[in-house]
């Protein structure tokens, strides 16, 4: 259900009052949108209007204030995916299923369930040797690239 305004192309200074932000919704928000809703008029009560100037959103993480998907792809690869080795960016290439950047990305990082990382993080396993060849421990490396047994399937 998307939420809209019974009019199209209101103004914030359109739903100001002295009692605070009136909306005219065509549907009650539902869910977690209703929470999302409480928050967003929290927000807005703590913000000044001036209700002679058009409404204008301005982005504080670019120069213009203008909002970019590159930048925010920037930010979000600085602090949620830091580089595997100095210098490293992450690419990413639309060719390819996310899911698959996601399981190179996490397989550089050592951050697949494979048996010895299970290990070091404390879940008791009977063996920490490879399942499938039972003859070395099963490490990142292994799993993909060493199993003698992989090239059998």
């Amino acid at each position: 259900m998307r939420m809209e305004e019974q009019t199209s192309n209101v103004s914030i200074k359109d739903r100001i009052t002295e009692d605070g932000f009136v909306w005219q919704w065509r549907h009650t928000p539902p869910g977690r949108a209703a929470g999302e809703f409480v928050e967003l008029n929290r927000l807005l009560s703590e913000c000044s209007f001036d209700r002679s100037r058009k409404d204008k959103w301005r982005w504080s993480m670019s120069t213009d204030g203008s909002f970019k998907v590159k930048i925010l792809v920037s930010k979000i690869d600085q602090l949620i995916l830091p580089p595997v080795y100095p210098q490293q960016i992450t690419l990413r290439n639309n060719l390819v299923p996310k899911k698959v950047d996601i399981f190179v990305w996490r397989a550089l990082l050592k951050r697949l369930s494979v048996r010895v990382e299970l290990d070091r993080r404390g879940i008791d396993l009977h063996s920490v040797l490879c399942p499938v060849c039972d003859d070395v421990v099963e490490s990142v490396d292994h799993s993909i690239i060493f199993c003698n047994q992989n090239l059998e399937i």
